[in-house]
């Protein structure tokens, strides 16, 4: 079964959007600030995503799709990983940087500017005084990158993972 692109784009949102309701449904906020309490919202959220990746892949999605969901779930699984064992991140940033790699393969330059975004988000986390700017920076400066890898070089590596 194959969906038009508008609802595969539906998709990836519900279940992004998911594991914030989840959380802020037994939370007071949803800013995590204590490292130790992160757990959770991050396996939440790996949940949600492997969630919309499987649906995506199952009905079809085209590429940049079930791309973008893939990149979700290795992002969030590595920004757990530093923040259990080096730092806490700016998920934030991060979530705002990670899918502008995606948009720029489909969109071309327009991107740049959601990284504008991202800078301005990132700023707001530190002005705020949940960040440190060594924090945000980790963030902007791992979650460009780790995308691209996920979206430029592992279908070529291994091209069995996106065929349709």
């Amino acid at each position: 079964m194959v969906l038009p692109d508008d609802l595969c784009h539906l998709r990836v949102y519900d279940s992004g959007y998911l594991s914030p309701i989840v959380w802020t449904t037994f939370q007071e906020s949803v800013n995590v600030e204590d490292m130790q309490d992160r757990p959770v919202p991050f396996a939440t959220a790996i949940f949600s995503y492997i969630v919309g990746l499987v649906t995506l892949r199952f009905l079809g999605a085209p590429f940049i799709f079930s791309g973008l969901m893939f990149a979700y779930v290795g992002n969030t699984a590595l920004a757990a990983v530093i923040t259990k064992y080096l730092t806490k991140v700016s998920i934030h940033t991060w979530g705002i940087t990670g899918p502008s790699v995606a948009i720029l393969f489909s969109f071309g330059a327009v991107p740049f500017l959601v990284l504008v975004v991202g800078l301005v988000l990132g700023t707001a986390r530190v002005t705020l005084g949940y960040h440190t700017w060594a924090q945000v920076a980790l963030s902007f400066l791992t979650a460009v990158p780790f995308t691209w890898l996920i979206l430029y070089i592992v279908p070529i590596a291994v091209p069995t993972v996106f065929r349709s």
